[in-house]
């Protein structure tokens, strides 16, 4: 990316405090009743999951990387916390890493994108096409799993 003035690298980072209490807020209700309802899949929740690149593809051509923490994640999409608005529609690959260690970038677009609290954003991400969850996570319990370490994907 060095030299290519067309994408650029971003970290939005939050604090654990706030993803904690971010995912607290989550929990409680107070925004995931919205969508709760109309999940048409399981997703995994992703706690303690290490930061995953997600590539945003805007309308003018320009491209950049960010760092984001994801919170869940099903066959359909993935929902992650940043510090940062992101715009909805935009495209947008997501770095994952499968089982065996080889990066896959999963296209998609964000459909949603709102302030959990403070400037904590939850932004979820509709995948092109369904995902087969289980080569991408480690299942640690029911419904709760890590997402395997991106190694390079950085």
């Amino acid at each position: 990316m060095a030299g290519d003035s067309r994408k650029r690298e971003e970290v939005f980072t939050i604090t654990d405090v706030e993803r904690r209490y971010a995912l607290r807020e989550l929990r409680n209700g107070r925004r995931s009743r919205r969508c709760g309802d109309r999940r048409k899949t399981p997703r995994y929740d992703l706690d303690g999951t290490e930061p995953i690149v997600i590539e945003l593809h805007r309308q003018n051509g320009t491209a950049s990387r960010m760092l984001a923490k994801p919170h869940n994640m099903g066959v359909l999409g993935l929902a992650f916390l940043n510090g940062t608005i992101v715009p909805l529609g935009a495209r947008c690959v997501v770095h994952l890493a499968d089982l065996e260690g080889r990066e896959v970038g999963v296209p998609g677009k964000v459909v949603h994108c709102h302030i959990v609290c403070g400037r904590v954003q939850e932004v979820g991400v509709e995948f092109d096409s369904a995902l087969e969850v289980a080569n991408f996570v480690h299942e640690t319990a029911p419904g709760r799993a890590r997402l395997q370490p991106a190694g390079d994907c950085a």
